[in-house]
């Protein structure tokens, strides 16, 4: 029996209040929000050696502010936000 695909998760995600060693990602979910979500970070790109907390029941287009701390200076870090424990960007 076939599975049924599921919908893209639409979001917006706006990084601000950069310090030396950390930085607020701001994410947004314009269409529906899912069950739970976290970012997953890193220092290579598709190598994500960090998460965040899990936030759980984000409400659509009421922004969740979420901090990377412990970042180190003058690094370029990648991340991706993981919808109900798949990869949506």
């Amino acid at each position: 029996m076939p599975q049924a695909s599921k919908a893209a998760v639409d979001l917006n995600c706006l990084l601000g209040v950069p310090t030396e060693t950390s930085i607020k990602i701001s994410i947004v979910f314009n269409n529906q929000a899912p069950e739970n979500f976290y970012i997953s970070y890193g220092t290579e790109s598709n190598n994500y050696s960090k998460t965040t907390e899990t936030v759980v029941s984000p409400q659509i287009y009421v922004p969740t502010v979420i901090s990377l701390a412990g970042l180190t200076k003058d690094t370029r870090y990648f991340y991706q936000v993981v919808c109900n424990g798949s990869e949506e960007q």
